[in-house]
């Protein structure tokens, strides 16, 4: 899955659906922090952006014992 600026994660099987970023339902989780609107932004879109990393290796990634290259 590569992400964009725009906030779409776009997957690389055709199948799979296109995760957005809806900055709307989670802003509201950093009312108790002393962060102007676009900082606030900014920190959803870079944990957006591990979130969607993190996905995509689960799916990338084979268990080790399907590793054909064992020591």
């Amino acid at each position: 899955m590569s992400n964009h600026d725009d906030g779409h994660a776009v997957p690389k099987n055709s199948n799979s659906p296109i995760l957005k970023l809806d900055v709307e339902q989670y802003i509201h989780q950093f009312k108790d922090f002393d962060l102007t609107e676009d900082q606030k932004i900014e920190v959803l879109q870079c944990l957006w952006d591990m979130m969607s990393q993190f996905v995509d290796l689960g799916f990338e990634l084979e268990p080790c014992e399907n590793n054909p290259q064992k020591p």
